[in-house]
């Protein structure tokens, strides 16, 4: 029963990424906190950079019409005093599909909790701006 519903598990991932290609991204710069707290809002950066590896896609026929260079989204979050991420906009989009495939994606959510910053040693709600970067030198192999 386990082994089928592995199974099963693995047949629908295939089918909702299928014609798609993953679309790394080469750098995730820290983030900037916009407003000044004991202690920032953070994650373990390993972990959030797989989570956009793994989760970002783009059609085939997008990848192969982007040409060959570096593009830099930049994205508005807020994790609240629980540590939930959410997304508040994207407020660089470099075109070709990124900056509304990394908004598709995140206006879902994080399904990792953050540490919330602290003021007063006390969690609040901060507002945060970061770059990911794409490099499609880096997508060979991917297109």
């Amino acid at each position: 029963m386990r082994q089928c519903i592995l199974l099963l598990f693995v047949f629908t991932c295939a089918i909702s990424s299928r014609g798609q290609r993953n679309v790394p991204v080469h750098i995730v710069r820290e983030s900037n906190l916009i407003c000044g707290f004991s202690t920032n809002a953070v994650i373990d950066s390993s972990l959030w950079q797989r989570y956009l590896d793994d989760r970002l896609f783009l059609a085939p026929e997008v990848t192969t019409k982007i040409p060959e260079g570096v593009y830099e989204v930049e994205i508005l979050y807020i994790v609240d005093t629980s540590g939930w991420f959410h997304l508040y906009k994207v407020r660089k989009d470099p075109g070709f599909g990124l900056g509304k495939r990394v908004e598709q994606l995140l206006l879902k959510g994080c399904p990792y909790r953050w540490s919330p910053a602290t003021q007063n040693g006390r969690p609040v709600k901060s507002y945060h701006r970061q770059l990911l970067v794409f490099d499609t030198k880096h997508w060979r192999g991917y297109k």
